[in-house]
């Protein structure tokens, strides 16, 4: 997992980027907290090059990657996504599978992460068009918040510390 849009994107759409060498047909898995736009260009890149592209953000601190504790969001195409689902089982103690369109993985992870921590300047500046809407939907966020709370995740709506 990459930190922030820019190294994904230096990652993946330069000339010796993640597009430029996969071979067609393979699959990305994107697994890094990037906004939805991003998320919609990789998307559009890996299908001019014929590959399969899966958003698959996570829910989680270190400790629960290390035990294979985390909460997986994943969109994208059924079959890539089935493809990935050993890996995601190995990583993780829940998955939520939310769409064919991968950009959906990264607004639920974006929405939620807005509503589990109060949004910095950074955040704000990353995603202006996403505070509003974000904002309002954590109000409605209870349709995936109940399978947030039988996965364990409740630790996650603690502030961090660090």
């Amino acid at each position: 997992m990459l930190a922030d849009d820019a190294a994904v994107a230096q990652a993946t759409l330069t000339d010796d980027g993640i597009v430029k060498t996969l071979r067609q047909g393979a699959i990305h898995i994107s697994m890094s907290t990037i906004s939805v736009a991003l998320s919609k260009e990789l998307a559009q890149a890996h299908a001019r090059a014929g590959q399969r592209f899966v958003a698959a953000p996570v829910f989680g601190r270190p400790e629960a990657a290390a035990a294979a504790q985390l909460f997986i969001v994943t969109a994208g195409d059924p079959a890539a996504v089935g493809a990935c689902q050993p890996l995601f089982d190995a990583m993780g103690q829940k998955t939520l599978s939310i769409g064919t369109e991968p950009s959906a993985a990264n607004l639920v992870n974006s929405v939620e992460t807005f509503c589990l921590h109060p949004p910095s300047r950074r955040w704000v500046k990353q995603w202006p068009s996403l505070a509003r809407p974000a904002s309002t939907a954590c109000l409605r966020r209870s349709t995936y918040l109940d399978d947030f709370s039988r996965a364990g995740v409740q630790d996650l709506r603690q502030p961090d510390r660090r």
